[in-house]
Parts: C-alpha cells; sequence; structure tokens
C-alpha cells in the first residue's frame, strides 16, 4: 500500500484473503500507518509511526487492544500517511 493511502476490508483488495488477517506491517521510512479494528474508523486503533530513514517491521501478535485481543488478524480498516 503507497503511503498517503487508506483501504477498508483488508485482504480482500490482494486475493481471496478475508476481512481481518493482517498480522504482520513494514512502515516506510518517514511514514505513518493508523490501523483500525472495524471499517470507517470503528473499533479500536492504533498508529506505528516511523520518523528514521530506515524501513521497520511490526508483528502484530504482539500489541494488544484496550480488550485485550490480540491486534493480529483484526484490522479491518488501514489509513497512511508522510512527515
Amino acid at each position: 500500500m503507497a503511503s498517503g493511502t487508506w483501504t477498508y476490508a483488508t485482504g480482500v483488495r490482494w486475493g481471496s484473503f478475508g476481512n481481518e488477517r493482517i498480522s504482520s506491517l513494514s512502515v516506510a521510512p518517514w511514514s505513518w500507518i493508523k490501523l483500525y479494528q472495524h471499517n470507517n474508523y470503528g473499533g479500536y486503533a492504533i498508529t506505528f509511526s516511523n520518523r528514521s530513514s530506515y524501513r521497520i517491521f511490526e508483528q502484530l501478535t504482539i500489541y494488544r487492544m484496550p480488550n485485550g485481543k490480540s491486534w493480529n488478524d483484526q484490522v479491518s480498516y488501514i489509513k497512511t500517511g508522510n512527515y
């Protein structure tokens, strides 16, 4: 996904995978990614920021939502942007 874009029903646009199938992500240099639990900015949200000149990789299995669930396979809406 290019920085500065958004998508909903994650996974559906990239093949036969269903919604809520993201387990990891890569954040490009000088950019951010915000993940939402539900479409249209719904549910819990988490932001991954990268203010460096190197790409960073994150495993969503280690991040927990306030309800105790892992972010792994919970993402339905994504926004990205640049610094």
